[in-house]
Order: C-alpha cells, then structure tokens, then sequence
C-alpha cells in the first residue's frame, strides 16, 4: 500500500488535484472537508486519530491525501531548516504551475500507479 501526502501552501491546488484523482477513480482525500477541529486561536488541525485510521485504510492500493494548510503552521517557523529536510525525504516534489492534467499525470507516474488511458 502506497500513502502520498500531497502538501503545499493554501492555493496551490491540492484540492483540484485531489478532484482530478478522484475523478479518474482513485481514492483522494482533501482533509480540509471533515478531517479537521477547530482551535482556539481559529484555526483548523488535523483530528489525529481520523487521519490514522484514514491511512490505515487498506481498501486500496494508493491512497492520496492533502493536507490541510494550518497543520502546516508548525513548521513555518522552522521553515528553513524543514523545508530541505522534507525535499530530502521526499520521493517527487511536482511543481503545480503546470496544468492541473500534467499535474495529476505526474503524480500518478511518482506513486506507481496507472496512468489514464
């Protein structure tokens, strides 16, 4: 079983991207819509124990899953020193200022999975 953890900032296009996935059959979960609590200060952070048990999931070979933008929050004062730590561990880094199709091809190519006819 495969886990891809699409991430990024706010408007770089995780969720059309996981619409694109989704749309081609593949199992895509924006954790934007239900994956989330709300914090005190107002903003959103992932419900630990749904996003286990969502990889956790074996219904399917690959799973992709967008983060949501305020878990990111944590790392943006260290965002010089965990930025090429994640580049360096990271299996593909796909830049997204190209079409969203060459976008979802490209992806699809990274995890191994088939790509649409």
């Amino acid at each position: 079983m495969r886990r891809v953890l699409i991430t990024g900032m706010s408007g770089t296009g995780k969720s059309s991207l996981v619409t694109g996935l989704a749309g081609l059959g593949y199992k895509a979960v924006d954790t934007d819509a239900g994956w989330c609590e709300p914090q005190p200060d107002g903003r959103q952070r992932w419900r630990e124990d749904a996003i286990q048990a969502l990889l956790a999931t074996q219904d399917t070979d690959v799973l992709f899953v967008a983060g949501c933008e305020q878990n990111q929050v944590r790392f943006l004062a260290d965002l010089r020193e965990v930025e090429p730590r994640l580049r360096a561990i990271a299996d593909c880094e796909i830049d997204t200022t190209i079409p969203l199709s060459q976008v979802v091809r490209a992806i699809l190519q990274a995890a191994g999975a088939q790509l649409p006819g």
